[in-house]
């Protein structure tokens, strides 16, 4: 990036004569790819020192915007090239790594901007600034040197109130809110701190020095960074960690001879707990939460009970741990149980958690750095709370890949009873977190996964926290060299600092005040340096929620509706992502349709090609390129909203196939044991594969298995849909699978041999072809026909081909049964008419949907004639209803009338699929095939995604 002065417009002010004519005044590296665009911050009044002290804004090609501060050079000599320094102060990625195209700068009130930018997300995001406190942060991050003469002595067993007259004054660093404070410690060293309250943390030195480091806002709103010395304790010299609960006012510091010092109460008071046979290696402190309020870590009482862990090393891959609960009575911690935990060889802990239920049994979490949880019952292992006791983990298992870093309780009081005791969400240095259900009761299996989330932080993940004032769930981590504070539910980075990386001493402090806005601190050791960073975040919000970043392939709704009637919908697009979105429809004319994605699932490594709801709306299937094909588990989670998990992966036949699995359908039964108890379910899905074969595979959710029944190839073609006629509740009909593909057939394949109700292995399968279109065949929508006749089904497919032609297909299926020698064999009839409709659209015609139509006066009389509604949408950006009627007193062609109703434009370009939305009337069902008086509703997606409300 380079700042360049127009001499013919003007020079520079303060600049020197001989450089005065010069058009490059700074330069230096940026963005990681191109820059697009770059502009002055407007609503800044022009520096009297030049150049000094102005914001840059720019937006590149690497997805990122950023903020530059310009900053006269006084170090080096004064040359062309190097009057000022760029220095970027801000770099933020609001889009989910996509693109930015669009963004605009307004300054709404002096020294007050806000910028607004659109991405090839979808989404619109709004950041605002203060300049003031941009331009001023370096200015206010002056060193603060701290020299402690004369500290105060205090041996490890004396109790010390905070006595500021034996402290050396206040030494204060004068900030505005969100300047950096850099504080450097002479002759002396930062080993450990914590937060001791929200403003406020304790600082241990290598010398032994305990510190107070509280921040203090004058009338002036500025913020001053005050010091206090506390304590010097010889035993916390060389080697010290701490961990706090800052809401119980404690934190606790262990040294290396094994003393554990706890800091407490408003005066803190500094108390000796006890000393342990060796080094302590590490510390945790986390509060004993009750469980009607777990959650809400805003609400924990002052005094509530705590437990503290110390871990010490004993060689051979080995820890000792050991566990003490204490009460805080008049800040003054007692001591309430104290135990030896016995963990399995390689056990070091990284997590803990402790909760107690109604019936006061108290439940300690350990996580560990494998990955591993450990749950130990303390109240049932040790009836006797004074005395030490030997305690071993009660239950283990497997919960990630790699070391625990944080884990929170969400009870299941406002749930079905059979999800019983609780959910354990957690994260970890794998980049991911998870929810299990926790069911302690259970066996081996007591925890279930429900949920798990990649998140794009990069795999260190430290911790989890809910916003006070929104509710969203933030998860926070490092990227590369940044802080990265992340809100899961507005998919948005709301925070993000360079600090340097993970791989050093931090302390984080979460917002914990529901009333004022939204803060959090992040304190941190660089080059020798306590690095403060305070309060207030640049307040981010999303107007409008983004989407996909590519075009979208596939839509599917889901059949069960959510509280409120709301409706779930998943898309997949070319970017590999799958969404899950909530549609609310508006109850009132003033008020607006609501679409808001909940979760965005990444594990396709290749773009999404059909999606699929199971009937139940329990399961979502999703197929992509390189065979891939996964079953995912969705559920209604407290806190969080919905919860995805992969129930399973399809191995593919070839691990170096480059196929894609264009289209599949679904068919889903129950398995029941002797007792009538159900046991699972058998999934039988029927897939399409570009190398024109079909295959049929069966999946036991019960055994987790996998298994090929069947494996057929049509022609050289490539198979483009598939789709399952359903005969029930018919047992003589077969069951029908129509597929269609690229050179415009539709081919009707017999399933009365399928492997369901045939003997593993068998492959034969009879099928018929129809020629319907001249070119491929891009989408098919069946709807069932109301026939007089019980032995004969009636089908009306629609299809849309790439020729810019619909059909109309009439599908009899009729079948019988009889026995020879003693066998029973099924015979059946299929007889197809069809009706096609040449440049229904400019186009090749992407998306059809077909169903029943209720608005139509209804003949009484005749039991042979139904009406129908088809919706069609094309390249060409239309979007067209027919209305058609089936009249089965009439043979051949003339039993299939269609009449076009009606054309809407719509923006969305390189349209893939159409899918009609359910009425969201909580007199109606889900049923999709009905019409209201309030007209139909339609998803149109392809390069983005577009609702248009059709009338009745």
């Amino acid at each position: 990036m380079t700042v360049e002065s127009n001499s013919s417009r003007g020079t520079l002010q303060n600049v020197p004569n001989e450089a005065a004519n010069s058009l490059l005044v700074t330069q230096g590296w940026a963005h990681a790819s191109r820059i697009w665009q770059v502009e002055f911050l407007k609503g800044r009044e022009t520096s009297s020192t030049g150049l000094a002290g102005q914001i840059l804004f720019s937006v590149g090609e690497d997805t990122s915007s950023e903020l530059r501060l310009i900053e006269a050079n006084d170090d080096d000599p004064r040359t062309e090239t190097s009057l000022y320094e760029c220095r970027r102060i801000a770099a933020n990625s609001f889009h989910t790594g996509k693109n930015i195209w669009s963004y605009v700068i307004k300054g709404e009130a002096r020294h007050v901007c806000s910028i607004l930018t659109g991405g090839a997300d979808g989404a619109i995001v709004v950041q605002q600034h203060r300049l003031d406190d941009i331009s001023n942060e370096v200015e206010n991050t002056q060193d603060v040197n701290i020299s402690i003469s004369e500290p105060l002595q205090v041996s490890s067993g004396d109790s010390l109130p905070f006595d500021p007259l034996h402290s050396r004054g206040p030494v204060d660093a004068a900030s505005q809110p969100g300047a950096l404070v850099r504080t450097t410690c002479d002759h002396d060293v930062f080993k450990s701190y914590c937060f001791s309250r929200k403003d406020s943390m304790i600082v241990v030195t290598r010398g032994g020095f305990m510190l107070e480091a509280r921040l203090a806002t004058d009338h002036l709103h500025y913020r001053t960074l005050v010091w206090r010395v506390i304590a010097h304790l010889k035993e916390l010299s060389s080697f010290s960690v701490s961990a706090g609960i800052p809401k119980l006012r404690m934190t606790f510091h262990a040294g290396s001879n094994g003393d554990i010092y706890c800091v407490s109460g408003p005066q803190m008071r500094i108390s000796h707990l006890v000393t342990i046979e060796s080094k302590v290696t590490a510390l945790f402190a986390t509060p004993i939460q009750r469980f009607p309020d777990v959650y809400d870590d805003y609400n924990l009482e002052e005094h509530a009970p705590a437990a503290v862990l110390a871990e010490t090393y004993i060689g051979s891959n080995s820890y000792k741990v050991r566990l003490y609960l204490l009460a805080s009575d008049n800040s003054q911690p007692t001591f309430r149980g104290e135990f030896d935990l016995s963990m399995e060889k390689g056990f070091a802990t990284s997590a803990i958690l402790c909760i107690k239920g109604q019936s006061n049994c108290v439940t300690l979490f350990l996580g560990s750095r494998s990955g591993h949880l450990a749950v130990i019952d303390l109240q049932a292992s040790a009836p006797d709370m004074q005395k030490r006791t030997l305690l071993s983990p009660s239950k283990t298992a497997k919960l990630h890949t790699d070391a625990i870093t944080s884990m929170s309780w969400m009870p299941t009081a406002t749930l079905e009873v059979s999800l019983t005791n609780g959910f354990l969400l957690s994260t970890s240095r794998d980049s991911s977190h998870m929810v299990h259900n926790i069911d302690l009761e259970n066996g081996k299996d007591f925890a279930v996964p429900v949920h798990q989330s990649m998140l794009p932080l990069g795999p260190n993940i430290e911790g989890h926290f809910t916003d006070p004032r929104s509710g969203s769930q933030c998860f926070y981590g490092f990227s590369s060299r940044h802080l990265v504070v992340y809100d899961e539910t507005n998919h948005l980075d709301i925070m993000r600092v360079d600090c340097g990386g993970a791989h050093r001493l931090w302390a984080f402090q979460p917002p914990c005040d529901k009333t004022t806005s939204f803060s959090a601190t992040l304190v941190w050791t660089q080059a020798s340096q306590l690095l403060w960073k305070p309060g207030q975040m640049p307040i981010v919000r999303s107007i409008r929620s983004g989407g996909h970043g590519r075009e979208i392939k596939a839509c599917a709704i889901c059949p069960r509706m959510l509280e409120g009637r709301d409706v779930l919908l998943a898309t997949g697009a070319e970017d590999t992502d799958i969404r899950i979105f909530r549609y609310r429809k508006a109850m009132r004319h003033d008020m607006s349709e609501d679409l808001k994605c909940l979760r965005v699932i990444k594990r396709h490594n290749t773009g999404i090609q059909c999606l699929r709801w199971s009937t139940n709306g329990e399961y979502l299937f999703s197929s992509g390129g390189r065979e891939e094909f996964f079953i995912w588990r969705i559920r209604q989670l407290p806190l969080i909203g919905v919860g995805v998990v992969c129930e399973s992966v399809l191995p593919p036949l070839d691990e170096l196939s480059d196929l894609r699995i264009t289209s599949f359908d679904v068919e889903v039964t129950h398995d029941t044991g002797l007792d009538g108890r159900e046991k699972g379910m058998t999934m039988l899905f029927y897939m399409t594969l570009s190398n024109s074969s079909v295959r049929i595979y069966t999946y036991a959710t019960q055994k987790r298995q996998w298994n090929l029944k069947c494996l057929n190839v049509y022609s050289t073609c490539c198979l483009s849909t598939a789709n399952l006629l359903d005969t029930k509740p018919s047992t003589t009909l077969p069951w029908i699978l129509i597929t269609g593909g690229t050179d415009g057939r539709l081919t009707f394949w017999d399933l009365s041999l399928s492997p369901s109700r045939t003997s593993e292995g068998d492959s034969t399968i009879g099928r018929r072809s129809l020629r319907v279109h001249q070119s491929m065949i891009k989408d098919v929508s069946i709807a069932k026909v109301s026939s007089p006749d019980l032995d004969v089904k009636h089908y009306l497919l629609a299809s849309g081909g790439d020729d810019n032609s619909l059909a109309l297909t009439l599908i009899a299926l009729s079948g019988n049964e009889t026995e020879v020698a003693g066998n029973r064999a099924t015979g059946h009839t299929l007889a197809c008419t069809t009706v096609l409709i040449p440049k229904a659209h400019a186009a090749a015609i992407a998306g059809v949907a077909l169903f029943n139509s209720m608005t139509e006066e209804v003949d009484t009389t005749s039991s042979t004639l139904q009406y129908f509604k088809l919706v069609s949408t094309a390249n060409d950006q239309k979007i067209k209803t027919w209305r058609v009627t089936v009249d089965q007193s009439r043979k051949g062609a003339e039993a299939i009338q269609i009449f076009k109703d009606r054309t809407v434009h719509t923006p969305v370009a390189d349209v893939a699929c159409l899918t009609r939305l359910p009425s969201p009337d909580p007199e109606s069902t889900v049923e999709l095939a009905q019409v209201g008086e309030d007209g139909i509703r339609v998803i149109v997606c392809g390069a983005g995604m577009d609702i248009v409300k059709i009338g009745s």
